[in-house]
């Protein structure tokens, strides 16, 4: 197992692969049903944009997934980044 398959995702990369893409296959449809700016969504998915704790919330509502799943996604990613 190669290191690079352990090095953590970013959250937006997890939402977009995971959730966007098999349940609305656009960002505008995923915005409207998250009831989020999509300039928000599309800067959290590309990476530029850290998730935060509105939108992990929002997520959490939305898909069923505890708060701090998207959460500890972020912290993951900002522990390596830094």
């Amino acid at each position: 197992m190669s290191t690079e398959s352990l090095a953590p995702r970013h959250p937006g990369e997890v939402l977009l692969d995971q959730f966007i893409l098999p349940n609305y296959q656009t960002m505008n449809k995923a915005a409207r049903a998250l009831e989020v700016p999509v300039g928000q969504l599309v800067g959290v998915t590309s990476g530029e944009e850290r998730l935060s704790e509105a939108l992990a919330w929002r997520l959490a509502q939305h898909f069923g997934l505890p708060m701090h799943f998207w959460l500890r996604l972020q912290g993951q990613w900002d522990r390596q980044a830094a």
